[in-house]
C-alpha cells in the first residue's frame, strides 16, 4: 500500500496486476515508508501502532488496514485506487512466478503441484481474491477508481491526469511471460475458477477470456 499525504491519495498493491510498476512511480510522493524493525514489529506482530504515519504497511495491505489507522475524515477525502486483472489469467501469472523463484516463500510447495492442484491451493488465501483488498469489513467497495491490468497504459494516464502527475511512465520491473490458456485450463477447471473466484468476476465484470 502507497499512502500520500501529498497528493492524497491511497493505492492498494494486488499482486500480479502491474502493483510493482505503478508503486515505483508512485513511491516518492508517499509519507516515509515505516520498513525499521521496530515499527514492523510495533505494526505486524504487537497491532499497537495506532498512527498511519508511522504504520509499518505492509506492500500487499488491504484497504481495511487504511481504514483501521486513519481518522475517517481523512479517509473519506484522499482518493483511493487500485489495478486488478482477470483471475484467470492471475492465477497463471503468479503460479509460474512462484515456479520460476526458489526464493519464494511458497515455492518448494508451488513447485511440486499441478495447475489445478494451485488452484485449490490459491483460493484459501487472502489475498487471492482482490475483492478481499479493496472492501471494508462489510465487503462494500472502497475505491474511487480500479483500473485494469489488460487496460494497463490507458488507465494509468487517467491516474496521473487525477494526481497531476508528469512524466510517471510506468516501468516494466517484471515482463509478463506469454502463455496459451489451453496449455492450462480445460472444461473442469475453468468452472473451478468460476465458482472460486466468483466475488471478483462478478464485481469486476470478468469472464473467461475467448
Amino acid at each position: 500500500m502507497v499512502v500520500s499525504d501529498s497528493h492524497t491519495f491511497i493505492f492498494v498493491h494486488i499482486r500480479k496486476a502491474a502493483g510493482g510498476s505503478i508503486r515505483d512511480s508512485l513511491l516518492p510522493l508517499s509519507i516515509t515508508p515505516a520498513n525499521d524493525i521496530s515499527s514492523k514489529i510495533k505494526s505486524r506482530i504487537l497491532n499497537i501502532e495506532r498512527n498511519y504515519q508511522k504504520f509499518s504497511f505492509r506492500h500487499h495491505s488491504p484497504i481495511v488496514d487504511a481504514i483501521k489507522l486513519m481518522p475517517k475524515e481523512l479517509f473519506d477525502s484522499y482518493f483511493k485506487f487500485a489495478f486488478v486483472r482477470n483471475p484467470y489469467t492471475r492465477l497463471i501469472s503468479e503460479y509460474e512466478f512462484i515456479r520460476r523463484r526458489p526464493d519464494h516463500g511458497r515455492h518448494r510447495k508451488v513447485i511440486k503441484m499441478s495447475f489445478d492442484q494451485y488452484i485449490r491451493f490459491q483460493s484459501k488465501r487472502f489475498d487471492a481474491h482482490q475483492v478481499n483488498m479493496l472492501t471494508d469489513a462489510q465487503g462494500n467497495l472502497q475505491m474511487d477508481f480500479i483500473g485494469r491490468f489488460e487496460n494497463l497504459h490507458q488507465d494509468w494516464a487517467l491516474i496521473c491526469d487525477r494526481l497531476a502527475l508528469k512524466n510517471a511512465e510506468l516501468s516494466h520491473r517484471k515482463k509478463a511471460v506469454k502463455v496459451n490458456l489451453i496449455d492450462y485450463y480445460n472444461k473442469e477447471n475453468i468452472k473451478l475458477v468460476a465458482r472460486l473466484w466468483k466475488a471478483d468476476l462478478e464485481a469486476f465484470e470478468y469472464e473467461y477470456p475467448d
